[in-house]
């Protein structure tokens, strides 16, 4: 009795799409799927297991050419969630900053609005709780002080709520807690999110 013959079966494993892959030196020819192996983080130096999956994303999603798998490209898991997170970060203070020289070039334009002046000053808090800069922030509460003199009652007390979160960011937490409170105190329309805020601000300061 003849036997049957076996249908052809798929490689199992992470499959290498040729069409995505620079590889130059045609090390992965003739391959369908991606191998394990170890090599050194081009970050910390350590030596650790590059996985099938993290081969597929660094070659075929980021571009990185495959001899450079072992040549300080690949970086081990902890590395690389670093480097994401870093990167993450270095893209919103680009974004932060775009939006601040936005706000900056508005108010000079009409320098007598007291709304843009306030938008202006909440970027640049924005700002602060990625990139802190002490002499930055002096001129940040400058101009919300400025608001809360002469702008109309809500933005006068909203000004309020984003001085004590810049000094909550510097680390001030006596002045911090001194206008969160002066804030939740105050008569006057305030949103009630920014109250929240404030609330657990304050509760947090306290302990």
């Amino acid at each position: 009795m003849a036997k049957r013959e076996r249908e052809a079966v798929a490689p199992r494993g992470t499959p290498i799409d040729h069409s995505l892959i620079v590889d130059g030196f045609g090390e992965m020819d003739g391959r369908t799927i991606y191998e394990a192996y170890v090599t050194n983080c081009g970050r910390c130096g350590r030596e650790f297991t590059f996985t099938p999956e993290a081969q597929k994303y660094v070659h075929e999603v980021r571009g990185v050419p495959i001899k450079m798998g072992r040549r300080g490209a690949a970086y081990c898991p902890n590395c690389a969630n670093e480097t994401a997170a870093d990167n993450k970060a270095r893209r919103e203070l680009v974004k932060r900053m775009h939006i601040a020289e936005e706000s900056a070039a508005a108010c000079r334009e009409r320098p007598d609005d007291f709304g843009l002046l306030l938008r202006h000053a909440i970027n640049r808090v924005r700002l602060q709780e990625i990139e802190p800069s002490p002499k930055a922030a002096e001129r940040i509460v400058g101009d919300l002080r400025r608001v809360q003199r002469t702008a109309p009652k809500s933005k006068a007390v909203e000004a309020l709520y984003w001085e004590a979160r810049l000094y909550d960011i510097l680390g001030d937490d006596a002045r911090a807690t001194d206008r969160y409170a002066t804030f939740v105190a105050s008569p006057g329309q305030r949103t009630k999110k920014l109250v929240l805020e404030a609330r657990k601000a304050l509760k947090r300061l306290s302990r």
